[in-house]
């Protein structure tokens, strides 16, 4: 039998990230994945990059708040559709250390793990042959395919099941935004792999977002309303 962790979409929450990774190590998992975007939105992504860092066993990709704050550090222009982001990317980008920026990149845009004949692919998001993100909102298009059993994802923060497949059969599975939600709770996925069948148990547990928040009202970080709006629904 073999267990993995799955997270995604920290958005410098360290707080959130914290609990998650105290619940994780109870379940003795194998390994934990991480699909991207672990920094950006909010505030703590030093403490965010250092915790990772500390994870044996991981596996971690890039998602576009990483390259974002990654053209800002090093003055190029902002990816496609986060143009009017740029302060608050400045922002992430200048607060990083040297350690902590270089970890991030040095990232990889996706990566594979096998175990038992299965192949996962991780991404931040299932893209095309551009790299634009593809949206599932009215289901998976059909020019969508993957040789692979399963795509691990995130970017939307919403969250899909395994039932969503594409015309090969391959499973997509996001497990919701872990840094970024309207109440206490930080959310992931744990999948266990024995003799070919996989299940996962979506977890939901509870965090200290009140010190979150409070710690990020004291920071002069842009965006800082909209961000607690749309993201917290504060």
């Amino acid at each position: 039998m073999f267990k993995m962790a799955v997270i995604s979409d920290i958005h410098g929450n360290y707080y959130a990230l914290k609990a998650a990774l105290e619940d994780i190590a109870q379940r003795n998992v194998d390994c934990i994945c991480c699909l991207g975007d672990s920094i950006a939105i909010g505030h703590q992504g030093n403490e965010v990059i250092e915790a990772l860092r500390g994870v044996n066993n991981l596996h971690i990709i890039s998602g576009n708040h990483e390259y974002a704050v990654i053209a800002a550090r090093l003055e190029l222009s902002a990816p496609k559709g986060h143009e009017n982001e740029r302060l608050h990317h400045e922002w992430v980008a200048k607060d990083l250390t040297e350690a902590n920026f270089n970890y991030i990149n040095n990232l990889s845009r996706d990566a594979i793990i096998e175990h038992e004949s299965l192949t996962f692919k991780l991404v931040h998001y299932p893209y095309d042959n551009e790299l634009n993100y593809i949206s599932f909102n009215e289901g998976l298009p059909e020019y969508l395919s993957y040789d692979e059993d399963y795509v691990l994802h995130g970017h939307d923060h919403l969250g899909n099941d395994n039932e969503l497949k594409d015309k090969k059969g391959t499973c997509f599975l996001n497990p919701t935004a872990l840094g970024c939600s309207h109440d206490d709770k930080v959310r992931f996925s744990i999948l266990t792999i024995d003799k070919g069948v996989v299940a996962e148990e979506r977890c939901a547990i509870v965090y200290e977002r009140k010190l979150f928040l409070d710690s990020i009202k004291d920071t002069d970080i842009p965006h800082k309303a909209e961000i607690l709006k749309i993201f917290f629904g504060e």
